[in-house]
């Protein structure tokens, strides 16, 4: 087992302690550019040479190269290749119907994003995918005018499900490097939201907003609270002598806690309501239509794009 490092000129495979290749391409400098690529070799049971590309990056390539020579000391290297006939639909449903996975608040959009995936490559066994076949993927989703953060999460989906395959040993090493390969998209920062509603604006779409969405609309402008966290929060997590509202890590997206301070305007609204607690002694929701929760279940009763005024 080993790493060799190809010549960006003459393509020779060769020890990475080279400086020069035969050629006469320095191999100093061509890898201090970029430009050498890096492969790992290794032999399968029946002494069959195995040749698998890990990228530019030395660091990559002992990476994979300490976890190809576990996998041999563990007796585990054929299950490298592994997906020889399963194709991505047969993963998708062993991987769907797996309990951690039907358990998740997300399994019907996973099970939707898959089904995308598989009208592509369904009948593909799994092995068989590269890398190029997965950028022109995202190249196709792209021209079919998808933002490229929903590219992201459509892949995202079919990552996560590889990621659990290969650990399981479902699929083999080629599949498990594919995927790792490809980068997302969407670039970082190109989404954040840069404008918030004047105070003006802000005092119109309150005049005009039904009484049972003036609440919601003004935590979601004082606080920057997402939809989700507002409508799913519960007096026992409001702190009206503090004037803090408390997240935990389960409430929020990025999965971290975290507290909210109560303005002026915000603390006098919330005074104002009533209900607090039911009948039953539970803290009851924030926010109702009708007295009942949830308030998002009521088609149109909610306004649309409550982060749009955060600030």
């Amino acid at each position: 087992m080993a790493i060799l490092a190809q010549c960006p000129i003459c393509k020779t495979r060769q020890p990475v302690a080279n400086k020069r290749c035969r050629c006469g391409e320095n191999l100093d400098k061509a890898k201090k550019s970029g430009r050498v690529r890096y492969w790992i070799t290794y032999y399968l049971p029946g002494n069959k040479m195995k040749w698998e590309l890990s990228g530019e990056s030395l660091d990559d390539a002992r990476s994979l190269e300490a976890d190809q020579r576990l996998l041999k000391k563990s007796g585990k290297l054929p299950e490298l290749m592994r997906g020889s006939r399963l194709t991505f639909k047969g993963l998708s449903e062993w991987y769907t119907g797996l309990e951690s996975v039907k358990a998740l608040a997300s399994a019907d959009i996973i099970k939707l994003k898959l089904d995308k995936f598989n009208a592509e490559f369904g009948s593909w066994p799994v092995n068989k995918i590269t890398a190029a076949d997965l950028k022109n993927f995202q190249a196709k989703l792209q021209n079919q005018g998808l933002k490229p953060g929903t590219v992201d999460q459509d892949l995202g989906k079919v990552k996560a499900m590889v990621n659990t395959a290969f650990i399981n040993g479902k699929v083999g090493a080629d599949c498990f490097r594919a995927f790792k390969a490809i980068k997302k998209t969407l670039v970082k920062g190109s989404d954040v939201r840069d404008r918030v509603l004047t105070a003006e604006e802000f005092a119109r779409l309150l005049k005009h907003a039904e009484g049972h969405t003036k609440g919601i609309l003004a935590m979601a402008y004082f606080t920057g609270m997402r939809r989700g966290e507002i409508l799913g929060l519960t007096w026992d997590r409001v702190d009206l002598q503090r004037r803090l509202i408390y997240l935990e890590a389960k409430h929020t997206k990025d999965k971290e806690p975290r507290k909210v301070p109560i303005c002026g305007p915000l603390f006098r609204m919330l005074q104002e309501m009533p209900g607090k607690v039911a009948e039953s002694g539970k803290a009851r929701h924030v926010f109702t239509y009708k007295g009942k929760f949830p308030a998002r279940r009521h088609p149109g009763r909610h306004p649309a794009g409550l982060q749009a005024g955060r600030h």
